[in-house]
Parts: C-alpha cells; sequence; structure tokens
C-alpha cells in the first residue's frame, strides 16, 4: 500500500475555509488525519493582529505551518515550526504572541520582509494624488510598513480600477483592489501568491503539488504564482472567477461545494483525497446554506427600506435561488467540463488511487475537543 502523496495548501480564511461550520468541521477532522504529509498555510488579507484574533476565536480551526497576512505584505511562522529553521534568521526575528487556543509564539520571517523594496511615503503620496477622493485610508485596518490600505468607493469602481492602473505603471508597486471596496498597495513582488511560494519553498513542497484556494479578487496572484493546482470556491465573486476563465484557462478547478466544502472537493480533484459520500453531502449542504444566507440577506434589505416580506415574496426569492444554482451547475459543466467531472464520472477515474492509501472523509464530523 503506497502511502498518501505529500503536498501543501495554501487557502484564504474568510469565505473560503470559513462561512460554512459544517465545512470547516470536517475540514479539520479530515486534517488531523493527514498530519504529518501535508503542509497548511493561511494566506489572508488580515493583518497578523487580525490573524491571530481570529485564530483565537475560530477554535475549529486547526493550528498552521505558516501564516501569511496583509495580502502577502507579511510571513509568520510557529516557534517550534520547521518554517523557523528553514527560514527565519536566527536571531534577527521579530517575536509576536499569537493569542491561539495553545498561546503560541510566533516569528515574523525577517527574510521575507527584506524583500520590501519601495520608498513608502512616496508610495502614500503617489497614491492620494492618484486617487483623491475616490478612496480614503483604512484607518480601522492595521497599515504596515509592507501595506498600505485604503477603501474605496463602491460606487466609483470603474474609475478606481483605471487609478490602480495608473498607480502600477507609475509608482511600480502591486495594487490589490478587491470587492469594489478594498483597496491595498504593496511593494512589487510583494504579493499573496509569492508570499506562499516563499513557504511551499521553504517546506519543500513543490510547485505541483502546492494546492491554492480562493474566494475574491485578492487571491488573483495566490491562484497564479501560489502553486499549480489552484480552486475557486462556488460562493467566489465574479471578480475571481471571470479573472480565473480569463486567465488560468483549465488550470484551475472550479468547484461545485461553497466554502471549505469547495476546498475539500478541490482536494479530491487533484488526487490528494478521496471523494466519497460525505464530500458529496457536504458540496450539497454549503449550497444550501449559501442559499438560504442569500435569502436572509434579500429579506433583510426588505425590513431595512420598511417593506413587508410576505411568504411568497419569501418563497419567489428561493425558487430563484435553487433556479440560479441549477443553471450554473449547468454552465460550470459545459464551462469547466475538464475540471468539474460529474461524481460517477469522477469516481471511474480515480478509483484505483483511491484504494491505494490516500484519505478519505469520515462518514461523521465529530465535535473537535475543547482541550
Amino acid at each position: 500500500m503506497s502511502s498518501p502523496r505529500q503536498f501543501a495548501l495554501a487557502s484564504d480564511l474568510d469565505g473560503t475555509l470559513l462561512g460554512h461550520e459544517a465545512g470547516t468541521k470536517a475540514f479539520t477532522v479530515l486534517w488531523a488525519q493527514l498530519a504529518g504529509t501535508a503542509h497548511l498555510i493561511y494566506a489572508t488579507g488580515r493583518s497578523f493582529a487580525a490573524s491571530a484574533e481570529l485564530l483565537g476565536s475560530q477554535s475549529v480551526l486547526p493550528r498552521p505551518d505558516a501564516v501569511v497576512c496583509c495580502n502577502g505584505g507579511e510571513v509568520y511562522w510557529p516557534d517550534d515550526g520547521l518554517g523557523r529553521s528553514a527560514s527565519v534568521s536566527q536571531g534577527h526575528d521579530q517575536v509576536s504572541q499569537c493569542p491561539d487556543r495553545g498561546n503560541h509564539v510566533w516569528r515574523k520571517d525577517e527574510a521575507w520582509a527584506s524583500c520590501a523594496k519601495w520608498d513608502r511615503e512616496a508610495v502614500v503620496l503617489a497614491a492620494q494624488a492618484a486617487f483623491g477622493e475616490l478612496a480614503v485610508p483604512g484607518e480601522d485596518i492595521e497599515q504596515t510598513a509592507t501595506r498600505i490600505s485604503y477603501y474605496a468607493d463602491p460606487a466609483q469602481a470603474g474609475s478606481v480600477g483605471e487609478c490602480c492602473k495608473s498607480l502600477r505603471t507609475g509608482a511600480g508597486v502591486h495594487v490589490c483592489f478587491s470587492q469594489g471596496v478594498f483597496l491595498d498597495i504593496t511593494p512589487a513582488g510583494v504579493t499573496k501568491g509569492a508570499a506562499v511560494r516563499h513557504c511551499a519553498d521553504r517546506l519543500g513542497c513543490a510547485f505541483e503539488k502546492t494546492v491554492v484556494a480562493g474566494d475574491t479578487g485578492n487571491d488573483q496572484t495566490l491562484l497564479a504564482d501560489g502553486g499549480g493546482c489552484g480552486i475557486v470556491v462556488a460562493n467566489a465573486l465574479p471578480e475571481l472567477r471571470e479573472w480565473c476563465d480569463q486567465t488560468m484557462g483549465d488550470y484551475y478547478f472550479q468547484a461545485a461545494g461553497c466554502f471549505a466544502a469547495g476546498v475539500l472537493e478541490g482536494l479530491a480533484h487533484y488526487g490528494f483525497i478521496r471523494r466519497d459520500l460525505r464530500t458529496d453531502e457536504l458540496v450539497l449542504e454549503s449550497r444550501r446554506f449559501l442559499a438560504a444566507q442569500s435569502l436572509g440577506r434579500a429579506r433583510k434589505r426588505d425590513h431595512n427600506h420598511g417593506a413587508p416580506c410576505p411568504p411568497c415574496r419569501a418563497q419567489q426569492q428561493q425558487h430563484h435561488h435553487q433556479e440560479e444554482g441549477e443553471q450554473v451547475e449547468e454552465q460550470q459543466s459545459q464551462q469547466h467540463e475538464e475540471r468539474c467531472i460529474p461524481v460517477h464520472k469522477f469516481r471511474k477515474l480515480v478509483g484505483g488511487a483511491c484504494d491505494s492509501g490516500q484519505i478519505s472523509l469520515p462518514d461523521e464530523t465529530p465535535e473537535p475537543s475543547k482541550s
């Protein structure tokens, strides 16, 4: 019996591994089974402080081997992990306390930080000149030495996009504009994808065995540069799906599952785990959850505008979401035939590999230990 393939998973958090609790718990159970055979990297737009707070509050999340923060602006390694000895200079690393459930110490990767070459103050002035009143500094977002953050006016998203192109060319920086609101500026070459590649290299994981997963526009570099096995979860925003269709071609997998269920589905697609009935159930459950979530937001908008929410309106919207989900599945089947293989065909194709020591999800996902 052959041993499981060793790989690394670099995943966004909000909207990807997080968002659907049942899927997140199932992912955590699976990752415990993969202990010692796979590496986990969290790649997020959050600052390290916000990431640490999230990891502390979300006890269901497994502890990662590395954290990429600030859309690639910073990298942190656990004090006792492989990453520290592989990539962080002894005696020159900045110690930061992470309030996770194990109260672990994390160390900032100064080797990565040294890659940031820019005149930050000059870039701030250039950004102010480029965006004017179209964007304001993100005062509630931690501004770091390697990231400048703004909130853009969503009503002027088109104009902001043009300003981003101008700033990239004029200031020689990387500009990430996502969800029509979030605007991050980092030094040239300092991106989420490049930071993940930096981590995977030091963990000894090849590009073709690095899986990357995301859901918004700030995950574009993650999918393009982070690894050779890309996953776009079904709840991903159009800004990411459309970019992938135009740029990535067949080099990514469009999952039918939302949130963590989509990540598990993608891992099965690439042959790193086995797809079984529980995986299929999670995919369907995550889609129902997203439809109910969308319906809830619609009803809330009605209440906020003082309009009633009669049962007929709710039923109509629920029916609309069901039809929309069926249309999405049909389009995905047509547009991504090579990537989105139907379950019965998928099992025939990988059936042999599934019996060669690869790990599958358990039939049930027990509650994680609180210890």
